[in-house]
């Protein structure tokens, strides 16, 4: 019995860039390619073009959701790409300036901390940034108090219809029901709009709903040519090397290595140079390569 064509003609990313067969990956993961990673739809100088627009904006908005313009901000990306680290530079900014109060809320969320939340915060003038808090977009419960939360028409309700009673930091007895008038900002490492469009996801709906009552930004930044395309420029235009206190020419050697390799890295953000950089303290400071520890830490491996 013959085998598939697919099988048999499957691709193969190899270290040195080139493509082939499984076992000539030499121990490191070789992973399976689609033809739209074969041939990119874009060129790097036109990926690049539109995620620098797409940050622009993104400056744009959050100024915007800081003087109560913008009533809800959605921002969408993969991690490690400076979308957080936008959001609380114009905030800090804001907060010297005295324009503005706000409350950061990153990692696990509840419904019930997420209503509190909303009503410690519900003036004017103040905002709510939930970053790193993707788990309440899989609670149908926390998900509802979201929704209402960005909800940007010009009379936005949050509702609590439950018989528990919620009290505030104080012991203060918090209401079942509050106007919100502030501005939320979600930041979020999912791509929404292609949960929606593929539509395989239960929540998938209610993200719909979710993206239509707030202004929703993709920052098209989600596979990993977008990624090392972003993740390139901001390391050749930023500090990165200089605060890691790398050399010129160190920074050419991480460089140039996370771009040969950039289909093959476990992970692929502005975290993954930091995480060279220390592997290139190390190696210069034991006199070993720092290939060596980059192969064997940074990329996907055989098992």
């Amino acid at each position: 019995m013959s085998r598939t064509k697919g099988a048999k003609n499957k691709k193969y990313l190899l270290p040195d860039g080139s493509y082939g067969r499984k076992s000539e990956a030499l121990g490191l993961i070789a992973m399976p390619l689609e033809a739209s990673t074969l041939t990119p739809t874009r060129s790097d100088s036109e990926v690049l073009a539109l995620i620098r627009e797409r940050f622009k904006v993104f400056g744009i908005l959050i100024d915007g959701a800081i003087s109560g313009n913008v009533r809800s901000l959605i921002a969408a990306g993969a991690p490690g790409v400076g979308k957080s680290n936008l959001v609380f530079k114009k905030l800090e900014h804001a907060v010297t300036c005295g324009t503005t109060q706000h409350r950061v809320v990153s990692g696990g969320l509840s419904p019930v901390a997420l209503y509190k939340l909303g009503y410690e915060m519900s003036r004017a003038g103040s905002v709510i940034v939930l970053d790193d808090a993707d788990d309440i977009l899989d609670d149908p419960e926390g998900l509802t108090i979201l929704k209402a939360l960005c909800d940007s028409g010009e009379e936005r309700t949050v509702h609590w219809l439950k018989e528990t009673d919620l009290v505030d930091e104080d012991g203060e007895k918090v209401p079942k029901s509050y106007p919100f008038e502030g501005t939320m900002i979600f930041i979020t490492n999912r791509n929404i709009q292609k949960i929606i469009e593929e539509g395989k996801s239960r929540m998938a709906s209610h993200l719909k709903a979710l993206s239509d009552r707030s202004l929703y930004l993709d920052l098209l930044i989600h596979d990993r040519q977008q990624l090392g395309v972003w993740v390139n420029h901001i390391a050749s235009e930023g500090r990165i090397f200089t605060n890691e206190e790398m050399t010129e020419s160190q920074g050419d050697i991480i460089m140039e290595y996370i771009n040969r390799n950039r289909m093959q890295l476990l992970n692929l953000s502005l975290r993954t140079i930091v995480n060279a950089c220390d592997l290139m303290k190390t190696a210069d400071s034991i006199g070993e390569e720092f290939e060596l520890l980059a192969n064997n830490t940074l990329l996907r491996r055989v098992r």
